[in-house]
């Protein structure tokens, strides 16, 4: 450790370079992407899990921005989505938009609507062909051509005007409503109307789709419409809600981002809160904060040179590195509290002290560290890339801390004036009076000394007691559970399933 003792002689310099260092490092956190996919939760090197991955990625059906358009005025309804998607094919992200079914589509089924027609449609179309059944129809037609509109609806009625189109209707759009007489695909009652988008961008390219949504929201402004988020009320003016497969990324991104940093606030709160208690000082917690929050920027960094793409469950290890790497500056600092005192009452100068403890405790903290490091090392070993780069950040960014606590953290209390981060240093009487100072955690090591075997047999006893717990422990048989109820995507979802049917669900 003669390395340690060398730099700790010149902390000043030793924190300025560690400090300039991490910010010239700060640009390449540019390459983390955060992203959750479900792929990062299968192993790796399955040839059904890369070929789920493969499909999933790019030949999964529902590849699409889904827009639920509603509105109290089927009319207006039907104005307002034909302007809105002539406004959305302007998008350059946009390759298609599609809304209805044009006259070229029903005049191609036509074409082919006997291939496709079974035995109950055949029945059907008998009985459309009767004499009375077709004077009926003809006056419906001259009734839906004379009708203010009506021209647009003429390519239409004339490519279906037995309207056997919606005989096969059900099988050939998986139970998407169209209706027959305009091809917009909308409900019975005309008040919802669905708008399908397709990108030119994969799904998970959450920064471009969230970009889409944010584009399309404020073109439904421009044209008069609103935007609903948790209300779908069909109103006077038009509103518009998206869901599909382009809609929930960006917003599984945010919900990652504020579960990463609730946990790890209260992470660093909580055992922030447990060295206030245990020592019974607040100074010295920025001490404490500064080089935890470098480790973990050095391990982020490491990150975005390693992989680059980083998987939601590879977050986690910021609690790991916050509730494990505490524990060297505890025995760091208590030592330090322990020799101070001890110094002061032999007027020995503080520095040399703070320098000699930090190197005599080199060795066994780097020890400490290097024994979970490897625990969670070994889970690069995985073969699934969540559990990989979880294991692989968790483990360096250990080995990260400990440089970070034998470094900066004694050159902070070496820079910085002993009063802001020790205060008052007790007596010699006062330490003895403390050690003798009954307590719980005394009195229980106390009774593992004088009496181990009772102690051990009581540990036996109850690790036996809970063996039959562990028949109630079994693994989920699904391979994601997540509550999305609450996302807007999943609200516009349940309600396309409720105006349009259950099997509308994508």
């Amino acid at each position: 450790m003669k390395l340690l003792d060398r730099l700790l002689k010149r902390p000043a310099l030793l924190l300025a370079v560690l400090l300039l260092l991490s910010v010239l490092l700060l640009p390449l956190l540019r390459r983390v992407n955060l992203q959750g996919d479900l792929v990062d939760l299968l192993p790796r090197s399955s040839v059904a899990a890369q070929t789920f991955a493969t499909y999933q990625r790019n030949l999964a059906a529902g590849q699409e921005l889904v827009v639920l358009a509603t509105c109290a005025d089927p009319d207006q309804l039907v104005k307002f989505a034909d302007s809105y998607a002539e406004a959305l094919r302007k998008l350059p992200q946009v390759e298609q938009v599609t809304h209805r079914i044009s006259g070229d589509s029903l005049r191609f089924l036509r074409e082919h609507l006997l291939l496709l027609l079974n035995d109950a449609d055949l029945d059907e179309l008998e009985r459309r062909l009767a004499p009375e059944a077709l004077r009926t129809r003809a006056q419906e037609l001259r009734a839906l051509l004379s009708a203010p509109g009506g021209s647009s609806m003429a390519p239409l009625l004339a490519a279906d005007p037995l309207e056997l189109t919606s005989l096969v209707a059900q099988r050939l759009s998986s139970g998407l409503q169209v209706d027959a007489r305009s091809g917009y695909l909308r409900t019975a009652d005309g008040t919802a109307l669905l708008l399908k988008v397709r990108p030119r961008f994969a799904p998970m390219k959450w920064e471009l789709g969230e970009q889409l949504v944010a584009d399309a929201s404020r073109l439904a402004v421009e044209l008069g419409g609103e935007v609903a988020t948790d209300s779908f009320t069909n109103g006077a003016r038009p509103k518009v809600a998206f869901t599909g497969s382009y809609a929930f990324p960006p917003y599984f991104r945010r919900w990652m981002e504020q579960d990463m940093t609730l946990s790890t606030l209260l992470s660093v709160g909580s055992v922030l809160l447990l060295f206030g208690v245990f020592f019974r000082s607040l100074r010295i917690l920025p001490v404490v904060l500064l080089p935890l929050g470098l480790s973990g920027l050095w391990t982020a960094i490491a990150a975005a040179v390693l992989f680059g793409r980083i998987s939601g469950v590879s977050m986690a290890f910021a609690t790991i590195l916050i509730a494990i790497g505490i524990d060297v500056p505890i025995q760091l600092y208590n030592r330090l509290r322990e020799e101070l005192a001890r110094a002061h009452s032999q007027g020995l100068p503080l520095p040399e002290v703070v320098r000699k403890t930090v190197v005599m405790l080199a060795s066994p903290a780097m020890m400490a560290t290097v024994g979970p490091a490897l625990v969670f090392l070994c889970c690069g070993l995985s073969d699934f890339g969540g559990l990989n780069q979880l294991g692989l950040l968790a483990g360096l960014g250990l080995l990260l801390n400990c440089v970070a606590m034998l470094t900066v953290f004694p050159a902070l209390l070496l820079v910085l004036p002993t009063k802001l981060w020790l205060g008052k240093l007790p007596t010699a009487a006062q330490q003895a009076q403390a050690a003798t100072k009954r307590s719980w955690l005394a009195a229980l090591g106390r009774l593992s000394g004088a009496r181990p075997r009772t102690v051990l047999l009581c540990a036996a006893l109850l690790f036996v007691g809970a063996l039959p717990l562990l028949s109630r422990v079994g693994l989920g048989k699904d391979l994601l559970t997540m509550d999305m109820g609450g996302m807007p995507p999943a609200l516009t979802q349940t309600e396309i399933s409720r105006r349009f049917g259950e099997h509308q669900r994508f």
